[in-house]
């Protein structure tokens, strides 16, 4: 007699865990994602792969950026997370090369980069890559955090410079250490995502940002995950990103108290 058995199903192998991910073969704001798009465009282009185009208004300090709709992620105890994007900044003109950044961010608005290059905006949980803007090619890459509103806003200088049209991967490493106690760590890779280096500052030291805030209660400190770029001159700026994605533990509200699983 022969059983019947189902096939593995390769859900299974990360049921654990929950995640948003997209190779934007298509782009729909409201479904999973939301376009920040007063002074841009947001769309899917018809490319191989898949690739979201988002490309400023020709004024100084528009900008432009895609995000999930829901705030997923959190910075909480025995809750590992990580976040994961390929990007590329294709200025028109290098003279006047855009900001952009990438990463975690507790509710994206207007100024989600701060007017004339000013960093991620700060007063909130996040943690990002900032690229900074400027002139000619070649621009610095940096790191962000800030627990909270009443928390540490670290900014830390990278050892890497970007070049406009260069595809580049990022990853961010959320390791909970305690409930009072995560380190973050910042990865690139300019060969697709085969060569992962961890971040250093312009020292050589290895970067890695330590929040020391306990965890928020349910309902605050939860983060969009983005990516989106803005023009530091009347030009059109242009961001293409060829995957997003995120990935942590799951975490369940039960009626009494709050456990994970």
């Amino acid at each position: 007699m022969t059983t019947k058995l189902l096939n593995r199903e390769p859900a299974l192998d990360n049921i654990r865990q929950f995640g948003l991910f997209d190779d934007f073969q298509s782009f729909n704001t409201g479904d999973d994602w939301t376009s920040l798009a007063a002074s841009a465009t947001v769309a899917a282009s018809d490319t191989l792969n898949g690739n979201l185009v988002i490309t400023t208004a020709g004024a100084d300090n528009d900008e432009g950026a895609v995000y999930s709709t829901k705030q997923l992620f959190k910075m909480y105890n025995n809750l590992p997370l990580v976040v994961v994007a390929r990007a590329q900044i294709d200025s028109p003109s290098q003279a006047y090369g855009a900001a952009m950044s990438i990463g975690l961010m507790d509710g994206i608005a207007t100024d989600f980069i701060v007017d004339n290059d000013g960093g991620p905006a700060a007063g909130k949980h996040l943690c990002a890559f900032h690229m900074a803007s400027g002139t000619g090619n070649g621009r610095n890459l940096g790191v962000y955090s800030v627990s909270s509103a009443a928390g540490t806003y670290q900014a830390t200088s990278t050892e890497i410079t970007i070049s406009d049209s260069d595809w580049n991967s990022y990853m961010i490493t959320v390791e909970p250490i305690s409930t009072t106690e995560k380190r973050i760590s910042f990865f690139f890779d300019a060969d697709g995502g085969q060569n992962w280096k961890k971040l250093k500052d312009s020292n050589g030291n290895v970067i890695t940002h330590k929040w020391t805030l306990s965890d928020p209660a349910a309902g605050t400190g939860e983060m969009n995950l983005y990516a989106g770029c803005k023009s530091t001159s009347a030009e059109a700026q242009v961001m293409n990103i060829d995957y997003l994605g995120a990935w942590q533990l799951r975490k369940s509200y039960p009626a009494t108290g709050v456990s994970t699983d």
